[in-house]
């Protein structure tokens, strides 16, 4: 075609080659095909011999690079940006604050969620509203990405829980999330949603379920291979039977007048009572006979255990470092848990300092929330509505959260997400048009220089935070003219939002 004229042809071959190069990546999760994805032969800004690039610290902990982000990076440096991120209240966030205070539950207790609200206030619609607000404006990025990270840990189906419970549930993990593990396990068990969910109000003496018990040691603690047994399982079992809902066992339900009604109550007549031994038959092993003690005296046992420090070690690794972190990568992590006796902040001060994560990056593919919110960071999407995002897009590309029905999470696996790639480029091409509903942005205002050359640079600036390789600088110039009209600007920028680059970080 002619340089000075662009046609859909180029725009198609671009996709076909993105979808290849993706499609390759998806076979293949091994060290070697993902340093293949971020090196010498797929082009793009990932692919410094680094690895991670200048912003790769920014690309890790928030949903995407965007100028500002970048600035203060380059303003503080890399150690100075890390430990800021690491101290969320420490950094104003009055801007986003202000955009939440269109909810009206996500303060309230779960009595005042039921007496207080309209009838057209769903609460759990609220926090799925509110997580997007936060995800794209906070400031407090990292600690937004680990409520995400605790919420795939601690999950819940937004359609088989109590919508009254899911304010606190979120607020429990905000406030805990980058704290001591055992008091963030204990604060979202006691929290009561998690126990709803997994049924163990249905877990009392005489009619146990041991739904609840397996899920805790499988998923939020020791780990599906954590050494324990069918005997432990019954164990942890027993000891949180009569672990309930003040109110859920009076029928019918008092939710007029009982202010206490979805808190966290030990009911001690449901409770059974005797001894029992977890993962072992030695005196340490022993849970001695009693009420509510047994279960405070299990949930502190399994958050400091070898196997949950492993366990959540091996997922921080895997949330920020790479697929498939080592051995020795996770061991060291798992090491920094148990001597700071679970300590979340500093497991991921060790993980991400310069030093470990440019030795242990990774490319990633972003999960389809991720790269939603990251296309609208980008390209400073203003959101009116946030609700239109979720059935326009995340919807289609089945990511909405709390929507995930098992109790395991969202994957964290390229596979499961690769092939569902026609609702990203939906997006990619309808956001830089302003044909997305209530999200608007302004293509013109991220750069000034409508050249073909000054267009490319701000697609780097804007998109990715550094040079694009000459290849895929190549490609851009073949869609644009000399000087490029409205339309290929808008068009340039929705190739490079669907391009392989923007979608691994």
């Amino acid at each position: 075609m002619s340089q000075n004229t662009a046609d859909g042809a180029s725009r198609r071959a671009f996709l076909q080659a993105g979808a290849a190069s993706i499609g390759a990546l998806a076979l293949a999760q091994t060290s070697k095909a993902q340093d293949w994805a971020g090196g010498r032969i797929q082009p793009g800004p990932i692919g410094t011999e680094r690895g991670m690039g200048t912003y790769g610290l920014v690309n890790r902990i928030t949903y995407g690079l965007t100028r500002e982000e970048a600035d203060r990076f380059d303003n503080i440096g890399y150690a100075a940006y890390l430990e800021e991120q690491l101290s969320p209240l420490e950094i104003d966030d009055s801007e986003c604050a202000s955009r939440l205070r269109q909810f009206q539950s996500l303060d309230m207790t779960p009595y005042n969620c039921l007496r207080g609200l309209d009838e057209s206030i769903d609460p759990s619609w609220e926090c799925v509203q509110s997580q997007i607000v936060r995800a794209i404006y906070s400031k407090r990025q990292l600690q937004e990405i680990m409520v995400e990270f605790w919420l795939d840990h601690f999950n819940v189906y937004i359609h088989n829980s109590a919508s009254e419970l899911m304010p606190t549930h979120i607020a429990t993990i905000r406030k805990y999330c980058l704290g001591s593990f055992h008091t963030l396990l204990t604060n979202v068990v006691k929290q009561v949603q998690v126990m709803w969910y997994l049924d163990n109000l249905n877990n009392v003496n005489g009619f146990t379920n041991q739904n609840f018990g397996r899920e805790l040691l499988e998923l939020h603690t020791l780990g599906v291979d954590g050494g324990y047994t069918q005997r432990d399982v019954e164990t942890a079992t027993a000891v949180f039977t009569g672990w309930g809902m003040d109110g859920y066992y009076e029928w019918p339900w008092d939710q007029t007048t009982n202010r206490n009604w979805g808190k966290f109550k030990f009911y001690a007549d449901r409770h059974d009572t005797s001894q029992r031994y977890f993962m072992g038959d030695l005196p340490e092993h022993l849970i001695p006979a009693g009420g509510q003690a047994q279960g405070d005296l299990l949930l502190q046992r399994l958050a400091t255990h070898p196997s949950t420090a492993w366990n959540i070690a091996r997922k921080l690794c895997r949330k920020f470092l790479s697929y498939e972190p080592s051995y020795n990568t996770i061991e060291a992590a798992a090491n920094a848990f148990l001597s700071s006796n679970g300590n979340i902040r500093t497991v991921l001060n060790y993980i991400l300092r310069d030093i470990r994560l440019s030795k242990w990056y990774k490319p990633k593919f972003k999960r389809p929330y991720h790269y939603t919110i990251s296309s609208l960071r980008a390209m400073k999407a203003e959101m009116t509505d946030s609700e239109s995002i979720i059935w326009e897009l995340l919807n289609n590309m089945r990511q909405v959260p709390l929507h995930w029905a098992p109790p395991n999470g969202y994957p964290d696996a390229m596979n499961v997400w690769v092939e569902n790639l026609r609702p990203r480029w939906y997006m990619a091409f309808q956001m830089p048009m302003n044909w997305l509903w209530n999200a608007r942005v302004d293509v013109y205002g991220l750069f000034k220089d409508r050249t073909r050359d000054g267009v490319i640079r701000g697609i780097e600036r804007n998109l990715f935070g550094g040079p694009m390789s000459a290849v895929r600088r190549e490609q851009f110039r073949g869609v644009l003219n000399s000087t490029a009209t409205n339309t290929q600007i808008r068009e340039a920028f929705g190739l490079a939002l669907a391009s392989p680059e923007f979608q691994m970080y």
